[in-house]
């Protein structure tokens, strides 16, 4: 029979919704759907239907991303998933290719998603768009060096007060960082109710660095001090230095633990530099550097537009895209600290490189050199990788704590 790819209804959608969470090997109640169904825009879904069936979802939500010198519109890639029982039929490569037509007619010129596995997107033209570790710590081990003067305390805080306060001080926090997604407001709601279960070591506890009653950072974090003694951090944000430091030295001093895990952290942490003995700073039992989040550039000429860019210079890009073929040609850009003009151009190329490969130097989280030196990325002209690296640089390593 053949298969059918197109959005779902209203009607359509609790089947949708439990067909979600069956390819990712989960049960969905039928009274958990409502809230599923309250942040979906059934325009941006995909399914595919053998005869009545769904076998097949893929989905999408409009939010802002952070890039150099700005944000700018992305459409968030969620719930991609093909039922073991039609894999190997090319489903998720025609949802793939009716989603990114579509986003393109949307003018949406990024996409950007989570990888289950991280073989299939290549194909699709996504690269590697910020990358993270997990941090591990050994308790006894984590004085600082030199010790660090606060000004300000640390407090906890109450499931209400969390959500009122978390969402500023993350987007203050993250102002200038590229790749940031911010937390949306279901989701900091969904954190306010897990706040709010009693009992149990995976109930979070929240708390705030104060200043003079402003509050410059927070911490949601799990202790399991009678079990396993660890503490889980899952997210440490931090709008000073000052912040930053006292959040972790509140964490790292917390009594009765051996063990303090950071499972996701951007790469340019600086609590490496503060401890007295970082030989102590161990590895996870999973690797301690990953690729996070993925890029998809949907429209090239546009995103490189978009952002702005450390050095002046002119740069003549082709680029390669045979799944999104209106990306494929020359392009010159010009970009500044100042902003960025990119059009077409029948000049001959300075580098010459995949879709997935210029999504993954987009933000600054490769060098150009580097992947030409893993023979991704081919020079046409001599120093033209130098101009590319200085130009595409950025301050802060691209980071993305929001997970979707």
């Amino acid at each position: 029979m053949t298969i059918e790819i197109r959005p779902v209804t209203d009607d359509e959608f609790p089947q949708y919704a439990k067909a979600v969470s069956r390819g990712f090997g989960n049960h969905l109640r039928d009274d958990e759907v409502a809230g599923r169904r309250e942040i979906t825009d059934l325009s941006r879904t995909l399914a595919a239907f053998d005869g009545d069936l769904i076998v097949g979802t893929n989905n999408s939500r409009l939010w802002q991303i952070n890039v150099p010198g700005g944000s700018i519109p992305v459409a968030g890639i969620i719930s991609v998933a093909v039922h073991p029982t039609h894999r190997r039929r090319g489903i998720l490569t025609r949802m793939m290719d009716t989603q990114l037509r579509d986003l393109h007619e949307r003018g949406e010129a990024i996409a950007a998603l989570y990888a289950a596995e991280s073989v299939i997107y290549g194909r699709f033209g996504f690269g590697v768009g910020t990358i993270e570790q997990a941090l591990t710590f050994d308790r006894p081990h984590t004085s600082f060096t030199p010790p660090f003067e606060q000004h300000g305390k640390v407090r906890f805080v109450e499931p209400d007060e969390m959500r009122e306060t978390f969402p500023d001080i993350q987007r203050r926090a993250l102002e200038k960082r590229p790749g940031v997604i911010h937390t949306p407001s279901y989701e900091w709601d969904k954190r306010r109710q897990a706040s709010t279960l009693e009992g149990g070591n995976h109930t979070p506890f929240n708390a705030v660095y104060e200043v003079d009653g402003r509050a410059d950072g927070s911490v949601l974090f799990t202790n399991d001090t009678w079990g396993q003694q660890l503490v889980t951090v899952e997210e440490l944000m931090a709008v000073t230095d000052e912040a930053y430091s006292a959040l972790w030295g509140f964490i790292l001093g917390i009594d009765l633990i051996s063990t303090i895990k950071a499972p996701k952290r951007p790469i340019d942490e600086p609590i490496f530099w503060m401890l007295d003995d970082p030989h102590r700073l161990g590895m996870s039992t999973y690797p301690t550097t990953f690729e996070s989040l993925w890029i998809r550039l949907v429209d090239v000429p546009i995103a490189l537009a978009s952002r702005k860019y450390l050095t002046s210079d002119r740069l003549i890009i082709e680029v390669r895209d045979s799944f999104c073929p209106w990306n494929e040609g020359v392009y010159e850009l010009n970009g500044s600290p100042d902003g960025a003009e990119c059009k077409r151009t029948s000049a001959a190329p300075d580098l010459v490189l995949s879709a997935s490969d210029l999504a993954a130097c987009y933000l600054g989280t490769v060098k150009f050199s580097t992947l030409a030196r893993a023979g991704r990325i081919e020079e046409r002209s001599s120093g033209a990788l130098l101009r590319a690296d200085m130009m595409f640089s950025s301050e802060l390593a691209p980071w993305c704590p929001f997970t979707f």
